[in-house]
């Protein structure tokens, strides 16, 4: 009961305040399913995609994505370099480009309860994948 009132927690406070830009909402996933479709488009906006599904159903699809600079430091032995007087090797890790992104579909039921929430990506509501 408690695990189930902490998810919750987020979705309500979610719902008070819409991200300002269209980055990964940090909104707990498994609270949608104590929401409504509405609820969904209020704390995310208008889907990019709607579809309605034999059963009555429809499918809401979301997409966002950033581009983020990584790496760019020394490592030795797999740890952070601190400049340490041993001769141990050290690796130099190059700044790249890392593409993050998300697809996110929800199937709402006739009744416009969230019955599932599908995530693609390695960039969706800020949780690791």
């Amino acid at each position: 009961m408690i695990l189930l009132l902490a998810l919750a927690g987020p979705g309500l406070a979610a719902c008070a305040a819409p991200p300002a830009q269209p980055d990964a909402p940090a909104h707990a996933t498994a609270a949608f399913f104590s929401e409504t479709g509405w609820e969904v488009k209020q704390w995310l906006g208008a889907p990019e995609e709607t579809d309605r599904l034999s059963d009555g159903s429809t499918e809401m699809v979301y997409r966002w994505s950033r581009v983020e600079w990584a790496g760019g430091y020394t490592t030795a032995g797999g740890q952070l370099y601190t400049g340490s007087s041993l001769n141990i090797g050290r690796q130099y890790v190059p700044t790249q480009r890392v593409n993050l992104n998300c697809v996110a579909r929800f199937i709402v039921g006739p009744d416009d309860k969230v019955r599932n929430v599908e995530l693609r990506g390695n960039y969706c509501f800020n949780e690791a994948k």
